[in-house]
């Protein structure tokens, strides 16, 4: 489930119209490291890095904040420039 909500997070960033190139390598640099830690994530957790999606992506990031610093650090910037975007 969170391979394909990767996918298509990295179709809106290839695809939006709005997004300068700074701003698509930018996000396409957050994607790429959220794919990692979520790897990393599904080491140790597999069912939970299974189950994230865009919608629980922050609640299930929560529960793993202290054990997995980089992922939560990652959402938090994504979340971020999605907002700032206006996305």
């Amino acid at each position: 489930m969170i391979d394909q909500t990767i996918k298509d997070l990295e179709f809106r960033i290839q695809n939006a119209p709005t997004l300068t190139s700074t701003q698509r390598r930018d996000l396409q640099t957050l994607v790429e490291t959220l794919r990692q830690e979520v790897v990393e994530l599904a080491k140790t957790h597999p069912v939970e890095a299974n189950n994230i999606t865009l919608a629980s992506l922050r609640a299930s990031v929560k529960r793993f904040e202290k054990t997995h610093p980089v992922l939560t650090q990652t959402v938090n910037n994504l979340a971020t420039y999605f907002s700032n975007l206006g996305i």
